[in-house]
């Protein structure tokens, strides 16, 4: 006679909204916790599971797992190097006199890799009494939409300072690499 195995992912719970519980950055530790039944709702104990996680063609294998009793087993995966996106967590459950099963949970845990602005500069690169001024930046962030300001503030001498103003409006940069966005901003004497 050969049984079914019934699994449960309960953790990470798919709160992936930002500022969710389960949204992490690459190297923090991430625990895949489910709970392994048969057809008869009895615990299964003593299996052997296997854990991995998946988001956009790339698969990472989790191996620090243990079995925590009464049908409950974790695997701790450390995401350093992971791709920012969102995950589907799989879990493959195998035991003697069981069918063997894979259980998966979609949309589990998300990655959030921050944006990475580099290579910022200006054009022309002398200063004249009154003059149009284009400031350039690349921006990297491949697994969401960055937003991003310019802003500008004067030296009024003496070690003072004006206000900060914004430069035009934000620009949205959305799963980009590398990617340069300028501002152009006149400046005279009042300014």
């Amino acid at each position: 006679i050969i049984g079914d195995l019934r699994g449960n992912i309960t953790e990470p719970g798919g709160n992936v909204t930002p500022g969710g519980s389960n949204v992490y950055t690459p190297g923090q530790n991430i625990t895949i916790r489910i709970k392994v039944e048969d057809e008869c709702n009895t615990s299964v104990t003593g299996a052997t599971l296997y854990y991995w996680v998946a988001h956009d063609g790339n698969e990472y294998n989790c191996t620090s797992k243990q079995e925590e009793g009464n049908g409950w087993y974790n695997c701790t995966w450390n995401s350093t190097g992971a791709v920012g996106g969102l995950y589907d967590v799989f879990v493959n459950v195998l035991k003697a006199n069981y069918n063997n099963e894979t259980f998966r949970r979609n949309s589990s845990f998300f990655i959030d890799v921050p944006a990475n602005l580099s290579n910022g500069y200006v054009s022309p690169t002398k200063e004249r009494l009154e003059e149009t001024f284009t400031f350039y930046v690349n921006v990297t962030d491949e697994d969401d939409t960055a937003r991003v300001w310019l802003w500008r503030r004067k030296d009024l001498g003496g070690g003072s300072w004006g206000a900060w103003q914004q430069i035009g409006t934000y620009q949205d940069c959305t799963n980009c690499s590398n990617t340069q966005i300028s501002w152009t901003e006149h400046f005279d004497l009042s300014t």
